[in-house]
């Protein structure tokens, strides 16, 4: 599938600085000859003649709190002692991560090269004492996917041993019968490019997030419209795609982005009850804590034998735009969106990021996490 240039990003972020002259210049060679061929957000070479001038900052973001994310993984290709990442992904529970298809399939790191979960940590060249490393053994993409830009951009990848649950490394909500809508906290996490230049990105070892504003449906079809060749079909579509800005730019996933969840602040209550994942009531109740502050309530939970502080009442004043209307005690975070493309360079004015809808998805993920 061929896709016009200003709409492509490929696949690659060596984040080890263990690799010695002659792994970095063989696996650029590789990456550079193989980049035409994919599409996502993952790649450390952009390649777009476009001479825009680039953002900075995931793009427009900070720096996130250490942990702040428990649910937010790293997937890295194994080659040798080096350990490569190569997309963001979310933990749905023990034995399964969520993320996108052409993280599953589509890079050559990725297809021909062991890939491992990386849990627990804050910066991708210093893991620290908290994090899992885990093996992949199964990688499931959406059965209808067909590669580069466009639908089923989603897939479910199980690790080889259980992931034990701890303060840092917790499990995300699923939406379930819950349809996205507006008016709740979007934050994009991940350790993808602070900005893009012509041959290489500017890419964080620390996790970065940023507040992302959500664009409806036909206001991001006609953004796309501009963006994207005469002659080529507009990728856009309604049920699979959540997009987000703002347009005016600054702001967007980049580089490194790709598969990683897109969370909205959702209240606990309009969440569905039987939610298919084992063990519902720990799962949300463990959305409650903070990682670097004392709880500020006396709830405890047990999860695999790991006491977890629950902490239920300042999730953080940036998890609601009208405190008023919103009690923070009862919001948590959901993955409604999985990173799927965006334009290069990232963050320019007029481009959004576009997400897959996850609870267009649902059925596929709970069928899946179900098998094993």
């Amino acid at each position: 599938m061929n896709h016009p240039p200003s709409l492509e990003l490929c696949p690659v972020y060596i984040s080890s600085n263990r690799l010695s002259p002659y792994y970095t210049g063989l696996i650029t060679q590789m990456v550079k000859s193989k980049c035409t061929l994919y599409s996502g957000i993952m790649c450390r070479y952009v390649l777009n003649t476009k001479t825009l001038k680039p953002t900075s900052k995931i793009v427009g973001g900070h720096e996130a709190r250490p942990h702040s994310h428990p649910y937010l993984v790293s997937l890295q290709s194994r080659f040798l002692w080096v350990r490569v990442h190569v997309c963001g992904g979310a933990i749905l529970n023990e034995r399964w991560i969520l993320s996108a298809a052409h993280c599953a399939i589509e890079s050559f790191l990725i297809r021909w090269l062991p890939l491992d979960v990386v849990a627990g940590i804050h910066d991708v060249n210093n893991y620290g004492e908290r994090a899992q490393i885990i093996k992949i053994s199964e990688r499931i993409p959406h059965p209808l996917y067909e590669g580069g830009i466009g639908p089923y951009d989603i897939a479910v990848f199980s690790t080889e041993t259980r992931i034990k649950f701890t303060k840092y490394i917790q499990p995300v909500n699923l939406p379930n019968n819950y349809k996205f809508r507006g008016g709740y906290t979007l934050k994009l996490p991940g350790w993808g490019a602070l900005k893009t230049t012509f041959f290489f990105p500017d890419l964080p070892s620390r996790l970065q997030e940023v507040k992302v504003t959500h664009i409806p449906y036909n206001d991001c079809y006609a953004a796309i419209e501009k963006l994207k060749e005469d002659n080529e079909v507009n990728p856009l579509d309604r049920e699979a795609n959540i997009c987000t800005g703002p347009t005016s730019g600054g702001i967007a996933a980049c580089s490194g982005d790709s598969g990683g969840p897109l969370i909205q602040y959702v209240p606990y209550s309009i969440l569905d009850p039987n939610d298919s994942v084992e063990d519902n009531t720990e799962r949300y109740n463990a959305s409650y804590y903070d990682c670097n502050n004392e709880p500020t309530t006396q709830r405890l939970e047990e999860i695999e034998g790991t006491t977890i502080d629950i902490e239920g009442t300042t999730i953080g004043d940036d998890t609601t735009d009208d405190p008023g209307r919103q009690n923070a005690e009862d919001l948590v975070p959901t993955v409604i969106g999985v990173v799927s493309w965006g334009v290069a360079p990232c963050g320019q004015k007029g481009a959004p990021t576009i997400y897959t809808n996850v609870s267009t998805y649902i059925d596929f993920i709970n069928y899946n996490i179900k098998e094993m």
